[in-house]
């Protein structure tokens, strides 16, 4: 299946079929939409602002030629990652390298009618050494200097509310102070924006903070919904929210019982042999350092408060705001609001 498809003309033409109805299929899911337009606007004339699916006219044009070209290109054993997680057999070699030798040349006999292929063994990585393939990446420079706001309008019960402040992504000096600040903010049922907005002012059922990264640029999302007529208010309560943070910080019992919470939830995520598998891969395919279970939770622990603090104030920049909405709000009366704030 991997080296040796066929990708012949009379499957791909079904195949097609079927991929443009999962299209359709996105365009009515809310929630499909909303993650397109989010990162179709924030990351406006770079590659990630490209939706994986693409669209209805490369689906329909894309041929065989291409797609034995990059299946040609990157399906390749050189640019595999093999990762087991459990109880390892040492037969399990034999049987990778008896599949997935890798190529790295050839050599011709017989008056050059005869070519046979160099190969070499996969062996096992060494982690703390490890240094894989890293692809050309087309750095991310942001267009705008300035707060953008980008209203799509769609009729819907409720208006869907994202607010960006970007981060430098999978590399980032201050990701573990991002995680941090997304729990004491809006990561659970006790977090400073679930109190205040949905319990004490009953404007959303969703209000929730969430981290992206790539390894050119990534976000610190605010994500809420909430009824059109009330948009304007919670996005109000939400920017006093950050003022209060970005002014008074947090405290020890704060800050104790959200490391505490994290921690624990990290921890029982390891559970599942999947994730934990997954997160050692991840790390060696971006090119990080190794970081194990331990190090992630004693590098959160050794966090202060004046640090949380002081990395609030720099990342929760009004001036450089990204808002992007999906509902019947407009423009004008969002910023509005953010002009009060800034």
């Amino acid at each position: 299946m991997m080296f040796h498809s066929f990708m012949l003309q009379k499957d791909i033409t079904p195949e097609r079929n079927v991929i443009i109805q999962e299209y359709n299929d996105g365009l009515d899911d809310i929630d499909n939409v909303v993650s397109d337009k989010l990162e179709e606007y924030i990351f406006e004339g770079h590659p990630l602002a490209h939706t994986i699916i693409g669209s209805v006219t490369t689906l329909k044009n894309i041929n065989r030629k291409e797609i034995i070209n990059y299946y040609k290109k990157y399906y390749t054993s050189d640019n595999l990652l093999i990762s087991f997680s459990g109880k390892y057999h040492s037969g399990y070699l034999t049987i990778i390298n008896k599949y997935f030798k890798k190529v790295i040349g050839d050599i011709n006999s017989n008056n050059n009618k005869e070519t046979t292929k160099l190969t070499q063994d996969f062996k096992p990585i060494n982690i703390n050494s490890y240094k894989p393939k890293v692809l050309p990446l087309i750095p991310f420079i942001d267009k705008y200097q300035n707060y953008k706001i980008n209203c799509f309008y769609k009729l819907l019960t409720q208006d869907y509310i994202n607010i960006i402040f970007k981060t430098q992504g999978y590399y980032d000096i201050n990701k573990y102070y991002y995680i941090l600040l997304q729990n004491i903010l809006g990561g659970n049922m006790s977090s400073r924006l679930f109190v205040e907005i949905r319990e004490k002012l009953g404007l959303a059922y969703t209000i929730k903070c969430d981290i992206t990264n790539y390894e050119e640029v990534g976000y610190f999302n605010i994500y809420s919904q909430t009824e059109s007529k009330d948009t304007i208010q919670c996005l109000e309560h939400i920017f006093k929210e950050i003022v209060k943070f970005k002014t008074y910080g947090t405290n020890k019992a704060e800050l104790e019982n959200n490391k505490k919470n994290y921690c624990d939830i990290y921890k029982t995520s390891f559970d599942d042999i999947e994730d934990e598998n997954e997160y050692y891969s991840n790390q060696l395919l971006f090119n990080k350092s190794l970081e194990s279970i331990d190090m992630r939770i004693k590098n959160i622990q050794a966090i202060t408060e004046s640090q949380i603090n002081k990395v609030s104030n720099e990342l929760f920049n009004f001036n450089k705001v990204h808002i992007v909405t999906i509902g019947k709000i407009k423009i004008d009366n969002i910023e509005k609001v953010l002009k009060t704030f800034i």
